[in-house]
């Protein structure tokens, strides 16, 4: 069972968590890497947008993701 991390109410802090999907799941939602990373790109953006992540934290979210994608869409 996932469960997210604790943090103090009020911390101004949000987490970024990763959970493994199956072949199945990731084909159910994603046509593919590149549609996978364009999504979430995309939320990444909204993210920082609506100042819930810095910049700098979204960019290493993103670059960590593109390694995960990589070996999950092989």
């Amino acid at each position: 069972t996932f469960q997210r991390p604790q943090l103090p109410a009020g911390s101004g802090f949000i987490s970024v968590s990763r959970f493994p999907l199956s072949k199945e799941q990731l084909a159910a939602l994603y046509t593919s890497k590149d549609d996978y990373l364009s999504k979430f790109k995309k939320q990444l953006d909204e993210m920082v947008k609506d100042h819930w992540l810095l910049q700098p934290e979204a960019d290493k979210q993103f670059e960590a993701a593109k390694v995960n994608a990589a070996a999950a869409f092989k």
